[in-house]
């Protein structure tokens, strides 16, 4: 009776030792799925040059870009005076330099030491625990990557600058802002590529064009032409010739739309055309 009652009890625990694996095993699988979930929100690839603009609520008159190149080893820092409330679309077109990603801080903690690299590692690191942050497309992942790169960087490898806009409009054809963007964030692989690009606004609004222009040419793209659309449509479109390359990739992500393979002869390996579906996008 007593070996019968053993034996009762040690099918019991393996039952609950089989349950309590089984619950620890669902456990894991759900962390390990929401990682993975947050991984491929990530938006920074590692491998490109990546543009983030910090913002506090506390110093509404600054911003500052911070510029992120893995395939230079390089950062760049840009703190910009004079545009006050702005949203990232828009200090993106003043500027004239695609921004990748965005934070907005209730507050910074670290305002010590702001022409270093531990002070860019601070606010990522704030990033990372999520602390005082009121909006962001950067995942846990971006912060933790964009950390480690700028841990690998030494200071002399940082370059610093400032800039005052005084309107907004000007901003637009400021030649001494257009060249010190080109200087401090010019894309290494989108310069290398090479890829000749045509723009045409079909939009209806006049200069639309002409800013998306802008954007890619302080960015180191090949720029060849800028023209305006015979009829105006509704819908943007990008056509390309030849293989799928960074430059496309970079089109598709500022115009966010699909791209189809040109079945005609064009002036240029990648088409642009923008559509009044875009002229709220591109407007200051």
């Amino acid at each position: 009776m007593r070996h019968k009652k053993l034996i009762n009890q040690g099918k019991t625990l393996r039952m609950g030792f089989v349950f309590l694996g089984l619950v620890f095993f669902l456990i894991i699988s759900s962390f390990v799925s929401k990682l993975i979930g947050v991984a491929r929100l990530s938006v920074f690839d590692g491998e490109h040059r990546f543009t983030v603009l910090l913002q506090e609520v506390l110093d509404k008159e600054k911003n500052t870009l911070i510029s992120f190149a893995p395939d230079t080893k390089s950062i760049s820092v840009l703190t910009v005076g004079g545009v006050d409330n702005a949203n990232v679309h828009k200090i993106s077109l003043i500027l004239g330099v695609p921004i990748d990603g965005f934070v907005v801080f209730s507050s910074l903690q670290n305002k010590k030491n702001v022409n270093s690299g531990s002070y860019i590692q601070s606010f990522l690191r704030q990033g990372a625990l999520q602390q005082d942050i009121l909006q962001t497309n950067l995942t846990f992942f971006d912060f933790a990557r964009l950390w480690f790169f700028t841990r690998s960087i030494s200071d002399y490898e940082i370059v610093y600058d400032s800039y005052s806009i005084s309107l907004s409009t000007d901003a637009l054809s400021d030649a001494v802002l257009d060249k010190l963007a080109g200087e401090l964030f010019m894309d290494d692989t989108l310069s290398k590529e090479k890829m000749s690009i045509h723009i045409v606004n079909a939009s209806g609004v006049t200069g639309l064009g002409n800013r998306i222009a802008r954007l890619f040419t302080n960015s180191g793209g090949n720029v060849i032409a800028v023209s305006t659309g015979e009829n105006i449509l509704s819908k943007s479109e990008v056509g390309y010739t030849g293989k799928d390359s960074y430059t496309l990739k970079r089109v598709i992500k500022l115009l966010d739309c699909k791209a189809k393979i040109l079945k005609n002869q064009a002036i240029s390996d990648i088409v642009i055309t923008v559509g009044i579906d875009k002229a709220g996008q591109f407007a200051l």
